[in-house]
């Protein structure tokens, strides 16, 4: 929460400016009055401010310290893993390219990390068409989702001087090829020998095989780094100038909800697609589905959790600016804000403390047990999580708790509807 001096010098200047044309609630009638987790909203505080939250400041406050920000970060990050891989597939033998290999798995690591962030940012040219743009940096949690066979199938192709990675489809490109080609040690082609494209290659040599994957590599990092640049160029304000559609107060509405929506992220992606399904929680036919977990090669789900849940105070918080922890207090109330912030700690304090986990190692343990007890005891563990020996059925649990605030407390008090990828929960 932002100090009462702040506070006070904002609306100081909404009631003093001279400019009466601020933005009013995006829906004219309050929300009815919804249910916590302990079963009715509390009466709320007197407000501090006594006219309609601006959120002209809370969008100018996101596009300048939360957005264009992040999106700057990833452009780094994928510029520094491309020059990482620049000339790294020249080596003279095996173990020089595996080498350099292995140094920019650290720079994939960090450009992801800065992506999961900008995952609960889906908005603007990110979103647009259906989410083209996002998915064609990573598209997991989609039916193009990056698989292994397209990947070699593309790194065959690659040896054709006319070939354009950019024409690929999601499957074959993006971070997630980029996370197949880096580090997944197994040489031999993911694919069926009735796949004609890559009959021929188990047959090659190491240093040949190695060669291949590191220019198609070099092509995808390349291609996810044109598109990153094409995000910032959207946003920049000499060039696409997204940002000044963003904090037009004409399209306050269609913002605000853009970044409501982003919020649950973390319940339909994080929660249910990397936790739900490969416990067996939901859409899954057997007790657990190990092939559908995320990074299932650099072994990082944990992480990529913990990112996602950092991301998700950042913009629920604000970055030292406003956020909607400050739209839920001019509401009458904070401590309803304060216990979401404590639920999204403590799924963090457990996210990291799996660390290099393996939820893949979970998934296929639950599977194995044919007396289904593996099952139930996870399905039990995130009903009543814990972060003493905690593992992921109870970070599951401690998602969902922060999830049921944002189904009931959060778009009651801030006035927003669920996204339509929300409208059911799958607990």
């Amino acid at each position: 929460m932002k100090h009462l001096l702040s506070y006070l010098m904002v609306a100081s200047c909404l009631w003093g400016c001279g400019d009466d044309e601020t933005v009013s609630r995006f829906v004219d009638e309050p929300a009815s009055t919804g249910s916590s987790s302990d079963g009715a909203l509390p009466p709320p505080r007197t407000p501090l401010f006594k006219k309609d939250y601006d959120y002209r400041y809370l969008l100018v406050d996101m596009a300048d310290r939360v957005v264009m920000p992040s999106i700057q970060s990833f452009e780094q990050e994928v510029l520094q893993l491309s020059e990482s891989l620049g000339s790294a597939c020249e080596g003279g033998d095996a173990a020089s390219i595996e080498n350099e290999i292995i140094n920019a798995r650290a720079q994939w690591l960090s450009a992801m990390s800065r992506w999961q962030h900008l995952e609960l940012q889906w908005l603007g040219p990110l979103a647009e068409n259906e989410n083209v743009l996002r998915n064609r940096i990573y598209s997991f949690e989609t039916p193009a989702r990056a698989e292994a066979c397209a990947v070699d199938i593309a790194v065959v192709a690659a040896a054709d001087a006319n070939f354009d990675a950019a024409t690929r489809a999601n499957t074959a490109r993006g971070l997630g090829a980029l996370e197949y080609l880096l580090f997944n040690e197994n040489l031999n082609t993911a694919c069926s020998m009735a796949v004609q494209q890559t009959q021929n290659w188990n047959a090659l040599p190491e240093l040949d095989k190695l060669q291949m994957r590191c220019r198609y590599a070099q092509l995808a990092a390349n291609d996810v780094k044109a598109q990153a640049n094409n995000l910032t160029e959207a946003w920049a304000i000499e060039s696409g100038n997204y940002r000044s559609r963003f904090i037009n107060p004409d399209n306050t509405s269609h913002h605000l909800k853009q970044l409501s929506d982003g919020l649950f992220y973390i319940e339909k992606e994080t929660k249910d697609a990397k936790l739900g399904r490969p416990l067996g929680f939901y859409d899954c036919l057997q007790l657990a589905c190990p092939k559908a977990v995320e990074s299932r090669y650099a072994a990082m789900n944990a992480q990529h959790i913990a990112d996602n849940l950092r991301a998700f105070k950042v913009v629920f918080n604000g970055a030292n600016g406003q956020g909607f922890d400050d739209v839920i207090a001019h509401e009458g109330y904070a401590e309803i804000a304060q216990e979401i912030n404590a639920s999204v700690d403590a799924a963090i304090v457990l996210a990291e403390q799996l660390g290099a986990q393996d939820l893949q190692v979970q998934s296929q343990a639950i599977v194995d047990d044919t007396s289904e007890s593996a099952s139930a005891a996870c399905q039990a563990a995130s009903a009543n999580p814990s972060v003493e020996d905690g593992d992921f059925c109870d970070l599951h649990g401690f998602i969902k708790n922060i999830t049921d605030q944002m189904r009931t407390d959060f778009v009651t008090i801030v006035n927003v509807d669920l996204p339509k990828r929300a409208q059911s929960d799958n607990d």
